[in-house]
C-alpha cells in the first residue's frame, strides 16, 4: 500500500480512499464513552449493550478505531454507499447465529466485501491479506461494472448538457436575463462556456463508450428454459 492509499495485489491496483472527517451528529446520550486505558471500565464498555442507531454506531467505532476494517486493517471510506464493496458495516465478532450479543465489545467495522467473506473462508481463515486479496477483485469487479459506467457516463452527458444549455441562454437576451448577467459579461464568459463544451463532449462520448464496453463485458447470454418431461 503507497501513501495514497493504492493497493496492488494480484496484478490489480485499486484506491481505498482515506477516512473524510466525520460530520454526523452523534446522540452522546446513547454512546458511552471509550474508557482506554482502564481494563475494569473496558470491561464494563464492552458489555454495554449498543442502544444507538446502525449510521451512529458506525461513526463511532469509526472515531473510536481510525476508520480501520478490523479483518484486511485497510482504511474505510465512511461516504461510500451501502452497496458498495468498501462500504462500511458492522461485523458481530461472534455471531448472532452463536449466541453473540449486540454490545460494544462484540462489534467492530469492516469493508462490506471483507464482511461477507468471513462466510466464505473456510478452516476460519483470518489472514489480513486474504481479506485484502478478495476486497482488491471485489473493488476492480465493481469499477469495471456497466452499473458504475453507466452512472459515470450520465454524469458526464448532464455536465455536458448543462454547459450547452447555459450557452443557449447567453446567446439570448431573455437568457442572459435568467442568467443575471450584462452583455459584457456574457461576452467575456462565453469563451469559456466553449472551452468546457469542447472538453465535456469528447468526454461524454468516451464515457458512454465505456458503457457499451462494460454492458458487453458483463452481458451473458440469457439461459435457454428446458421442458422436463
Amino acid at each position: 500500500m503507497n501513501d495514497r492509499g493504492d493497493i496492488t495485489l494480484g496484478g490489480k491496483t485499486v484506491r481505498l480512499s482515506a477516512v473524510p472527517a466525520i460530520d454526523v451528529e452523534l446522540e452522546i446520550a446513547k454512546l458511552p464513552p471509550y474508557p482506554a486505558g482502564d481494563e475494569a471500565r473496558l470491561a464494563v464498555w464492552r458489555a454495554k449493550k449498543i442502544t444507538s442507531t446502525a449510521k451512529e454506531t458506525r461513526e463511532y467505532l469509526a472515531r473510536l478505531f481510525s476508520a480501520t476494517c478490523h479483518l484486511c486493517d485497510q482504511p474505510i471510506d465512511m461516504t461510500l454507499p451501502v452497496e458498495h464493496p468498501g462500504a462500511p458495516q458492522i461485523d458481530h465478532l461472534t455471531p448472532k447465529s452463536a449466541g453473540g450479543s449486540y454490545t460494544w465489545g462484540n462489534v467492530a467495522l469492516a469493508h462490506r466485501t471483507c464482511n461477507s467473506s468471513k462466510n466464505d473462508l473456510r478452516a476460519g481463515a483470518r489472514e489480513p491479506a486474504i481479506y485484502r486479496q478478495k476486497l482488491a477483485d471485489a473493488l476492480f469487479i465493481h469499477e469495471s461494472s456497466a452499473a458504475v459506467a453507466l452512472r459515470r457516463a450520465r454524469d458526464a452527458q448532464e455536465a455536458l448538457d448543462e454547459s450547452k444549455r447555459t450557452l443557449r441562454l447567453g446567446d439570448r437576451p431573455t437568457g442572459r436575463a435568467r442568467l443575471r448577467m450584462t452583455d459584457l459579461e456574457w461576452e467575456d464568459y462565453r469563451p469559456e462556456v466553449e472551452r468546457e463544451i469542447a472538453e465535456a463532449g469528447p468526454a461524454a462520448a468516451a464515457a458512454w463508450a465505456r458503457y457499451a464496453e462494460a454492458r458487453a463485458r458483463w452481458c451473458y447470454p440469457k439461459a435457454r428454459s428446458r421442458k422436463i418431461d
